[in-house]
């Protein structure tokens, strides 16, 4: 995802990152910070293409996440 992203194939890296969430919450769920760490990389996308409405939704939904599993004083929850 992140090399189709940089070379500014957005559409593609998005569909990447898509496949890798949905892989990721039937795996371990939908509360785990692998799970967390991929919406964050959807997000970025997102945000690329100008749907900053829609990154900001994966972002607190990523931020939910790593607040629940990590708490909220967790270093990974201040880069969220």
């Amino acid at each position: 995802g992140q090399a189709v992203q940089a070379l500014g194939r957005f559409a593609e890296a998005e569909a990447i990152y898509r496949r890798a969430l949905a892989a990721l919450v039937a795996a371990r769920g939908d509360a785990h910070p692998l799970v967390a760490t991929a919406r964050n990389n959807l997000a970025w996308v997102l945000a690329a293409q100008g749907r900053f409405a829609d990154a900001e939704a994966q972002n607190r939904l990523a931020l939910a996440v790593d607040e629940k599993v990590l708490g909220a004083a967790h270093g990974a929850v201040a880069r969220d």
